[in-house]
């Protein structure tokens, strides 16, 4: 009969890469940091606060643990800097942060006094849910 191992789950900070995978840096410092790939960082944003779960497949030949995102225990940024692009309903911000890996969509009612290529803040109200 096989025992249900239950697989050890981190917290830490999420670090994206502008490819799409990145690092969960422990709160452990004591810790290593752990590889995300691409297909299992599950929403996740730069400078989240994640659980992570190991994986207990990762590769005898490689120096670093890997892992998937299991949840975002806490989102990293409520606001962000960058670049306002208008279209006739609605419009979107380009961040200065490569590493948050996605467009804010913004609705034409909350365009305010922006003005295409103008440099914005916003605030973010509802996080992406798959991709």
């Amino acid at each position: 009969m096989k025992k249900n191992k239950e697989k050890e789950k981190i917290i830490g900070e999420f670090r994206a890469n502008e490819k799409g995978f990145g690092f969960v840096q422990p709160e452990d410092k004591e810790k290593e940091e752990i590889f995300i790939p691409k297909q299992y960082v599950n929403d996740a944003l730069n400078e989240d606060i994640v659980e992570v779960e190991i994986d207990d497949k990762t590769s005898l030949n490689s120096k670093k643990l890997e892992g998937k995102i299991k949840r975002i225990v806490r989102r990293g940024k409520q606001t962000l800097v960058g670049i306002f692009q208008k279209s006739q309903n609605f419009g979107f911000v380009i961040p200065d942060d490569k590493k948050f890996a996605t467009d804010i969509f913004i609705s034409k009612k909350h365009f305010g006094k922006a003005r295409n290529n103008h440099k914005v803040m916003v605030k973010i109200l509802k996080y992406p849910e798959n991709r």
